[in-house]
């Protein structure tokens, strides 16, 4: 028998000296146990070998790419995972992960009942290191688990396998769930091998990707599973992922799961300023929404090896959507559009039969140039900042690079991270340049102008951007008041610096903002922005003078 259920942290850890060795090598990891003591030491030739295969039942995509394919179910090893083994009164007697193969192996005391866990778990601690735990968000964040019947471990060496089965009847889930949790645990894996190949020795911070057959498409409270969608939780470094039967279900979804973890990475490793919020492939997006959301579509498509996105979803797990990445066919492509970040990302990645455009980049050379010159600019996080980066580490392959990004309707000229030389205005008078130039102290105010025109919340120009050196250390007021558009306006706005916030200004003064704040010689970035333009709905065309004085 196999039972399923969620894990929580013990007290009472034995180890042997042997076990204890194994620790100091890096091969097994220490893991609390329960209580119910253990035995002492085991004397040479008192242990026997326990092994096996931990695998789970991977559910793939119909040949058509829409929907999910019950039928053709396989079983997959579970790739990384924390595997213990527990005594009668679950003590953990010795732990290990599982191997690119799915396999573990343990040593435990001969003629001692003995029983297999596997947990929904990825661990490494040293460098690299990484902790991915998948959990219950409805169950008090519980961890998910497989364990296997108590038996004992007799005189010889024996094997043990475990199998997390997907719960499907043919027709509907009539029983546990239990690959779900492990489906995802694989996909972060293959995640994280294929970044580690570009830089092997990243540090992760721990995260937990939080899924439940209770997760829906409706919002309401996380613990109660009305999640509204598969998003990462940037206050939790946690991503929540759909699993409500009939609704959507994203467990299967390798390209969802990749694309979320990428925003953990960005978060965690690189840089992001995503405002989050609705977005699709045609949208006309905020430049920093639609960076980063396109490079989660182009990373899952490099993860997964695979062009092709797809997100299933609907009665039976029938439906659903996808695009292809090598297609390059969105509509309102530029440097607003998450599409035409997306293909830029993928083709300049892709080799082999996908590469149509005579370029590959190192997966290491890109991941270099996000992590260092894009991460580190004073501009606000890009397409622009990231082309400009790629460029140094790849100047043999300005041509090119130059080449893909006209192809999206983004000027090859814009070589530096403000996009200075963009003639991209999407058909509005209200959206170039991108960065408006403030100077200190100037007798004239900059006006700039927040529009709805795209859409609400996280749309092009909703924000406005403006730039401005700071030569010597002082007070300096930065204010923004209305002259055209709405008759009550709010106008809000933040000052950055390197992708840190320096200051906000987010009050409800009627028509006007105002804020002093102490700032040291360096280049800053700020958006303003029309609060009517950022929310659900409402709001319209409202222009402000915006000027920084010192006090």
């Amino acid at each position: 028998m196999i039972r399923f259920n969620h894990c929580a942290g013990q007290a009472g850890v034995q180890v042997t000296l042997r076990l204890l060795l194994l620790l100091l090598a890096g091969v097994v990891g220490a893991c609390g146990g329960g209580s119910g003591g253990g035995s002492d030491e085991p004397a040479p030739g008192s242990q026997v070998t326990l092994s096996g295969t931990i695998s789970y039942t991977r559910v793939p995509y119909a040949a058509d790419g829409f929907g999910l394919d019950y039928d053709n179910a396989v079983d997959t090893p579970a790739r990384g995972v924390v595997v213990e083994a527990l005594s009668a009164s679950n003590a953990v007697l010795g732990s290990t992960v599982t191997n690119a193969d799915g396999a573990y192996s343990l040593l435990v005391a001969k003629n001692t009942d003995v029983r297999v866990r596997a947990k929904a778990q990825l661990l490494k601690t040293g460098t690299p290191a990484w902790d991915v735990k998948v959990t219950d968000n409805t169950q008090g964040n519980a961890l998910y688990s497989l364990t296997g019947a108590l038996d004992n471990s007799g005189t010889a060496d024996s094997s043990r396998d475990l199998l997390a089965p997907s719960g499907w009847d043919g027709s509907s889930y009539s029983s546990t769930r239990a690959a779900a949790p492990f489906a995802i645990a694989d996909t972060i894996y293959n995640a994280l091998q294929v970044y580690l190949s570009a830089q092997p020795d990243s540090i992760f911070v721990p995260l937990e990707a939080r899924w439940s057959e209770n997760n829906i498409t409706s919002n309401g409270a996380l613990e109660d599973g009305e999640i509204g969608t598969t998003f990462y939780n940037l206050n939790e470094q946690a991503i929540y992922i759909l699993g409500f039967e009939n609704n959507d279900t994203d467990e299967y979804d390798e390209s969802v799961v990749a694309h979320e973890w990428w925003h953990y990475v960005e978060d965690v490793l690189l840089r992001s300023e995503n405002l989050g919020g609705p977005h699709t492939s045609g949208d006309r997006l905020d430049m920093r929404v639609a960076f980063s959301e396109g490079l989660g579509n182009g990373w899952a498509a490099v993860a997964n090896g695979d062009p092709l996105y797809i997100d299933s979803g609907g009665d039976g797990q029938q439906q659903g959507f996808n695009f292809s990445l090598e297609a390059n066919d969105g509509t309102n492509p530029g440097w607003y559009s998450e599409s035409s970040v997306q293909s830029i990302f993928y083709d300049l990645l892709d080799a082999g039969a996908n590469d149509d455009e005579n370029l590959s980049i190192s997966l290491a050379t890109v991941i270099s140039a996000l992590a260092t010159d894009h991460k580190q600019s004073p501009a606000f996080a890009s397409i622009f900042t990231f082309i400009s980066a790629l460029k140094i580490h790849s100047a043999v392959n300005i041509a090119a690079i130059d080449q893909l990004v006209e192809a999206q309707s983004i000027a090859s000229t814009s070589n530096d991270e403000y996009g200075s030389s963009e003639t991209n205005d999407a058909g509005s008078s209200h959206v170039l340049s991108v960065y408006t130039g403030l100077v200190v102290d100037s007798a004239t105010a900059v006006n700039v102008c927040s529009i709805n025109s795209f859409g609400n919340g996280n749309k092009l120009s909703n924000f406005r951007f403006l730039r401005f050196t700071i030569a010597n250390t002082a007070n300096y007021q930065i204010t923004a008041e209305r002259t055209s558009g709405l008759s009550f306006s709010d106008p809000d706005f933040i000052v950055f610096r390197n992708g840190a916030m320096v200051a906000e200004a987010l009050t409800t003064e009627a028509n006007r903002e105002v804020e002093t704040i102490n700032l040291t010689p360096a280049e800053y970035v700020m958006h303003v922005a029309e609060f009517a333009n950022t929310s659900a709905g409402g709001g319209g065309e409202t222009c402000f003078d915006v000027r920084i004085e010192t006090q």
